[in-house]
């Protein structure tokens, strides 16, 4: 074969083998790597020495040693760090969901997300219809409960002591009766019998006599009895006055449930007023929307001056009605008089019709005895009368002694206690009213409406979600096999769309119980004050598990692979590159700890190496090029990819 032919398909050989090297260094990353190139050089000088070296077939003799080019790096001692790169979410520090604690309808809620509100700000309003009558109700049972006890205190009645008195002198009267009964039944007892005529005219006296008073006692009676009645006519022509009342009560407090409604519609017209303006000066709204957001403005506001106008009408009637009913008292006092009259004539009409009936016995007995002598069996009962009279009269005594003498110790606590038993229904009333409006606990941001006016909220379930901290944390999480190597404390890289430079943050909350479904552990880093991000953002996070000083650090690049899991580096020493053994420890972000093999200031090929054997000559290349990633071995920065240790 001719040589010119021979070094041609030399020369062709030589470039397709240059090819593939290029093609296998370059992968799919479509980019020759530095190192490559050093190799690629090196191959190619090899191939075109060795073309050159021959001449139509003949082997010429190399008279010159080849030498590969490198790239070296020292080693140093310096600081590597082993992470666990994920993704976390900017989130409040501290959160509070608004729920209520009574049952009720939605009315208003005038907040919605990335509101800020105020410490004490309403924040919900439920329908306060039914607690507001509860109120009403207790409030009227604790001043029935206060009156029944003021009268307690205030001792008894004149009336009920009149009575008492009356029923008293009745009891004595009738005692004498009995008394004088068995007098006369005792006088009367006489073996030989018959009487004398004129004591039967006496008993027939006494019989007229006091029928007489019975019908005068009547008489009377029936007189206190129409005028008890005309007085209560008098007062029951009143008594539409009070339903007057209960109607200006009635119009009163929907003329306030009106004016609440009003006050209501109101804020938040004005509030979409406000936020009809901001938008119109931040996104350009028309003109013609922000004007309907102001007429609906002025259109509510004209109500509720309206309602309010109604409101204090109704409050004028009312206090009117009040003041003529007031009136009504000295008419009650008109009609109690008539009734004590009447109660005191029932009275004497009672012991008249007593008397009678005692002068009818004694008329009887007369008679009886005019027929023969009196039996012991009347003497038995004549004295069976005046004990049960006696025993009438010592009740009659005891009972107005109790009404002189005022309630009992026992009486008044009882008074008492339902007067504060009313009281307590009255607060808890008042305070499930109070929890139909839902304040905000603390100042802070609305980060999550839950429901809407019309729901029916329930006691427990969130209406709202308050960020209630001032400062802001990046909650992460990450598996449970690294849960051990996270304490408080752990320092924490965190970079944020919204400030590009990574925070060095440390781990301040740990949630030590992994998700059951994840088997992830979460974790929180508290965000500097001066740092400002949207709550929900995504936050890149870089937990440093273990980091390590000063010990020798070389690219990663250096290391190549061998069998049985073993890696290697060749230093160069007096001009020879000497292949080591190495034993490597962390890796990190295209740097690796050197265990054993390596000391620092071993100059180590990063560059080249792949070509290398051991012993093989070497020469420094005068190129500006760097290892992988172009990052020394004492750099820490952040390597590509999220989601594993590093």
């Amino acid at each position: 074969m001719p040589w010119g032919a021979t070094r041609n398909h030399s020369q062709r050989s030589n470039e397709q083998i240059m090819t593939n090297l290029v093609s296998a260094r370059r992968g799919t990353s479509g980019r020759l790597p530095v190192k490559a190139v050093f190799a690629v050089l090196a191959t190619v000088g090899v191939l075109v020495g060795a073309g050159c070296g021959r001449r139509g077939g003949e082997p010429v003799a190399d008279t010159t040693k080849k030498v590969l080019p490198v790239k070296v790096m020292p080693v140093t001692l310096g600081s590597i760090a082993e992470r666990y790169q994920t993704s976390g979410t900017v989130a409040a520090g501290t959160e509070a969901d608004v729920a209520p604690q009574v049952e009720g309808q939605l009315v208003s809620l005038p907040h919605r997300e990335g509101d800020r509100v105020a410490a004490g700000a309403v924040l919900v309003k439920l329908d306060s219809t039914e607690p507001a009558r509860q109120v009403a109700q207790a409030e009227t049972e604790v001043a029935v409960a206060r009156a029944s006890l003021r009268d307690l205190l205030a001792g008894s009645r004149p009336e009920e002591i009149a009575q008492a008195e009356a029923a008293l002198r009745q009891t004595q009267a009738a005692e004498k009766r009995a008394r004088q009964a068995l007098e006369h039944t005792r006088e009367l007892y006489r073996p030989d019998g018959g009487l004398p005529a004129q004591t039967m005219d006496a008993a027939r006296g006494k019989v007229d006599v006091a029928q007489a008073q019975l019908t005068a006692a009547k008489a009377a009676e029936e007189n206190a009895r129409l005028t008890l009645k005309n007085a209560q006519d008098e007062f029951n022509l009143n008594a539409e006055q009070r339903l007057r009342i209960e109607e200006s009560e009635g119009r009163l407090a929907a003329a306030e449930a009106q004016v609440r409604a009003a006050e209501t519609t109101v804020a938040d017209a004005k509030l979409d007023y406000d936020r009809t303006r901001q938008m119109t000066e931040v996104v350009g709204f028309s003109q013609e929307r922000l004007d309907k957001s102001k007429a609906r403005l002025d259109t509510v506001q004209a109500q509720l001056e309206a309602t309010r106008a109604a409101r204090v009408a109704s409050s004028k009637a009312l206090q009117r009605a009040r003041e003529i009913e007031s009136l009504k008292v000295g008419m009650q006092q008109k009609v109690d008089d008539a009734r004590t009259k009447l109660t005191a004539f029932q009275a004497q009409v009672k012991a008249a019709e007593e008397v009678l009936r005692a002068a009818q016995r004694d008329f009887g007995h007369v008679q009886t005895l005019q027929q023969g002598p009196v039996p012991q069996k009347e003497i038995d009962d004549a004295e069976n009368r005046l004990a049960e009279s006696r025993a009438a009269v010592q009740q009659t005594e005891q009972r107005l002694r109790l009404l002189k003498s005022g309630p009992t110790v026992t009486q008044i606590q009882v008074a008492r206690e339902r007067v504060a038993q009313a009281e307590s229904k009255v607060a808890l009333s008042r305070t499930k009213l109070e929890y139909c409006t839902l304040r905000a606990p603390a100042a802070g941001m609305i980060t999550k409406r839950w429901q809407d006016v019309g729901d029916l909220a329930r006691p427990g379930s969130p209406i709202l979600t308050l960020a209630t901290a001032g400062h802001l944390v990046v909650k992460a999480a990450v598996p449970d096999r690294y849960a051990a190597r996270v304490q408080i404390g752990t320092p924490v890289d965190v970079t944020l769309d919204a400030r590009p430079e990574p925070l060095s943050l440390t781990v301040t909350r740990l949630y030590r119980a992994a998700d059951v479904q994840s088997r992830l552990m979460s974790f929180e880093a508290a965000l500097p004050s001066e740092v400002k991000a949207p709550i929900g953002s995504l936050a890149r996070v870089a937990v440093v598990l273990e980091r390590r000083e000063g010990v020798p650090v070389v690219s990663a690049d250096a290391l190549l692979p061998r069998a049985a899991g073993q890696r290697v580096a060749f230093v160069v020493q007096q001009g020879k590159a000497v292949q080591r053994p190495v034993e490597v420890g962390l890796e990190s972000e295209g740097n690796a700890e050197i265990v054993s093999g390596l000391l620092a200031g071993d100059q180590v090929v990063i560059a080249g190496q792949e070509m290398l054997k051991d012993g093989m000559e070497v020469k420094l290349a005068t190129g500006k090029g760097k290892g992988k990633g172009g990052k020394g071995p004492a750099g820490a920065g952040k390597a590509p990819g999220t989601g594993g240790a590093q």
